[in-house]
């Protein structure tokens, strides 16, 4: 935390800093941007606002920022198993991404969305890091590398479930050191948008069906070939199903992974060397993995089986073998939907609530569950555990435990009960199960969906908001219509939050990542500024990461419009999209705001300055004695220093936000006081910023008060005049 203090007569006093969980998709005051911009009201915009966005605490009650709440439910609540998707489902925490064929989201077609041309996302290196650490290879492996050491074409064919998908996952990545891509289904190759592929980059498309194998000729996939390898890509296919028939650029999979070695892989991704030897060396638990390993080869049952023995040894060192087999075949959805059968209406709702909102506090979750039951009933929900049945006899019959937990308040941490599942694997499918099965009135349920989405509290908001996206898989348009839209189009900023998770959590799953985007990009262009602005807190944590080509554009077309209040939004998109970047998506998010920041368009020019400010500010952490993100990236090199330099010169004389500038300036040298490079780097920026006598001026004036504040950054501020004291032509001795 930065305190307030005095910084002379360039600034004014600061309250702290924190600007994680403020809501960022709100309606800004003073006057909404459907006219042109004014003056006054930019000025007004600026000083006030960006003051509250940079250092002002949390609007909301909780402190637990958005993005953390996107990833929370992205990672606790996704489809596991059961056929969702055909390609494997990665969360939106775990990959970042690129568009193939962005030419179909510009407009340039009347202004509509183009929905034919699939949709690639970049696999982020901790996911193919996973592929790496548990890879077995097959025999087959050496001539499909092989191949693979030259771009174009490479299908491969083999029976279901023999691992095709990491096999071309893995090869991909040792040739082309992490640039992998990954479509989303498609159901006609001819659609593929080779012409933007890029030169070095894998790209794959998992489960081709044999159909649309079946139906291109081989002219069609010779011309295919050809168009990979003029682009210098590698174009992995992968085919389901035994007995496809031979095609140009086909390599068969002709052996599985030897399943054993699959198993002690993936228990060696989640447990210790040790306890994988004491625990396959039980009897019971050998017996178990050999009689998984002799049935028909599924790489996918032998992996839940691997995962459900480590999940049950770190809860449990003491399960028997036949408890993992009858846990193994709990988690059947056939034994779950007999069980939800037998639930009486009060618990099946209680259980819907607990599903939905991990970790709530008990209280809350059965004032929840009471409001869904009088919906769907039509009368006053029983209480069902008071005398004489208790809360623990509700929680046996519905597998749930209470415990005890500590909760955020704005006054500090608080005791209280939380209730969760006892197998919180089971949370989608009792989510998926409960909106399937009937056992609700739709329009009960959408209605009590749609009133959770302003809920005062935000987990309940972030719950709500992951059900909706998990159920999008089941019903796109009907959630859509129902409830998603009514959020990001309403007044309530917290109903908008709840549409940004629903729109995390359903691009998680692979086969709606395209549709997502779409949508996202739709609402870019709507008439309504609350969907515009949703749409740009979209492309950030969201979809940013998943999409950023397409994310950068749809940002761009907003921050030319004059809209003050979606400023905000936008910025903190951006300082989404580089909180985890690599210094390549790093570098890009400098160039756009450079771009911006040097438009002839006024209004982006403002955007494009104030979102520098906005990422000056996250990446840095006063008193941690370390060089701030930016100055690490910028003294890489002469290009990275000249472009951070340039857009600081335009901060820091910029009429509207030169006061906010000089405070951020002012945490950079907090931050590095204490490390002498840091401070080095600082003072060489400033000696890159300072060209003419006034920014010299202003830097000076500025590194004066720095000894001053809270906590001091005097080494910094000596390093920073020592560097402008060299003369430059004008300025003042």
């Amino acid at each position: 935390m930065v305190s307030a203090d005095r910084v002379g007569g360039l600034a004014e006093p600061l309250p702290d800093r924190a600007h994680h969980g403020v809501d960022h998709t709100g309606r800004s005051g003073g006057a909404e941007g459907e006219g042109g911009p004014n003056r006054d009201a930019a000025r007004a915009l600026t000083l006030d606002k960006i003051k509250e966005q940079l250092s002002s605490p949390a609007r909301l009650l909780d402190s637990v920022s958005l993005v953390e709440e996107i990833h929370r439910q992205v990672s606790t609540l996704r489809p596991a198993g059961g056929g969702q998707a055909a390609a494997p489902i990665v969360i939106m925490g775990d990959v970042t991404g690129d568009v193939v064929g962005r030419d179909s989201f510009v407009g340039r077609r009347g202004g509509g969305v183009d929905t034919a041309e699939p949709v690639a996302r970049r696999v982020a290196a901790p996911v193919l890091a996973g592929f790496r650490g548990a890879f077995v290879e097959p025999g087959s492996a050496a001539a499909i590398r092989a191949r693979l050491a030259r771009p174009g074409l490479v299908l491969l064919a083999g029976p279901r479930g023999w691992g095709k998908t990491a096999l071309g996952m893995v090869l991909l990545d040792e040739r082309c050191h992490g640039e992998v891509y990954e479509f989303e289904p498609i159901e006609d190759l001819l659609r593929l948008p080779t012409g933007a592929l890029k030169s070095g980059r894998g790209y794959l498309v998992t489960d081709l069906p044999p159909h649309v194998l079946a139906a291109a000729r081989g002219a069609d996939l010779h011309r295919l070939d050809e168009e990979v390898t003029a682009r210098g890509a590698r174009l992995v296919l992968t085919v389901a199903g035994a007995g496809v028939a031979e095609k140009p650029c086909q390599l068969p999979v002709a052996d599985h992974p030897e399943p054993k070695a699959l198993v002690l892989a993936h228990l060696g991704r989640l447990l210790a060397a040790d306890r994988i030897a004491e625990l396959t060396r039980q009897r019971a638990v050998a017996e178990l993995i050999e009689g998984s390993c002799q049935e028909p080869f599924e790489a996918a049952a032998l992996v839940r089986l691997a995962e459900e023995l480590a999940r049950l040894d770190r809860l449990d060192r003491g399960a028997e073998a036949a408890e993992i087999a009858q846990r193994l075949t709990v988690r059947s959805k056939e034994e779950l939907r007999a069980w939800l059968d037998e639930v009486s209406s009060p618990d099946r709702a209680f259980l819907l609530c607990v599903a939905m909102f991990d970790g709530l506090a008990y209280g809350t979750v059965v004032d929840l569950a009471e409001r869904l039951d009088r919906l769907t009933t039509g009368r006053a929900a029983a209480r069902v555990d008071g005398p004489p049945h208790g809360r623990q006899a509700r929680c046996e019959r519905t597998r749930t435990e209470i415990l005890r937990a500590w909760s955020h308040t704005p006054y500090g941490r608080v005791p209280t009960e939380i209730v969760r599942l006892r197998q919180p694997d089971h949370r989608p499918w009792i989510v998926d199960q409960l909106w399937c099965a009937g056992y609700y009135g739709r329009p009960a349920l959408l209605r009590w969906l749609r009133e959770l989405g302003t809920h005062h509290a935000r987990p309940v908001r972030g719950g709500a908001g992951a059900a909706v996206g998990l159920l999008m898989s089941r019903e796109f348009e009907t959630f859509r219509r129902a409830v998603l839209e009514p959020w990001a189009a309403g007044d309530d900023p917290a109903g908008r939050e709840a549409a940004l998770v629903a729109l995390g959590v359903a691009a998680g799953d692979f086969q709606l990542t395209g549709a997502v985007v779409r949508l996202a990009h739709s609402w870019s262009r709507s008439g309504e500024w609350q969907l515009r602005r949703t749409a740009a807190r979209a492309f950030g944590e969201s979809l940013g990461h998943l999409v950023p080509d397409t994310a950068f554009e749809v940002l761009g077309e907003l921050a030319g419009q004059s809209d003050p209040g979606g400023v905000f939004a936008i910025s903190q998109s951006l300082v989404e999209l580089a909180r985890s970047a690599d210094d390549a998506l790093l570098a890009t998010v400098i160039a756009t705001v450079e771009s911006w920041a040097t438009s002839h368009r006024a209004h982006r020019r403002h955007v494009g300055v104030y979102g520098f400010l906005q990422l000056c500010a996250d990446l840095c952490r006063p008193g941690e004695s370390s060089a701030p993100r930016l100055l690490q990236w910028a003294d890489q090199g002469a290009e990275p220093s000249s472009a951070l330099a340039g857009l600081w010169r335009r901060a820091l004389i910029d009429p509207l936000v030169n006061r906010p500038a000089r405070w951020v300036l002012r945490w950079w040298a907090q931050s590095c006081e204490g490390d002498t490079a840091a401070t080095t780097a600082l003072a060489r920026l400033a000696r890159s910023i300072a060209r003419l006598p006034r920014e010299v001026e202003i830097l000076r004036r500025a590194a004066l008060t720095w000894p001053d504040a809270d906590p001091p950054a005097t080494a910094a501020a000596a390093a920073v005049l020592d560097a402008l004291s060299s003369p430059v032509r004008g300025a003042r001795p």
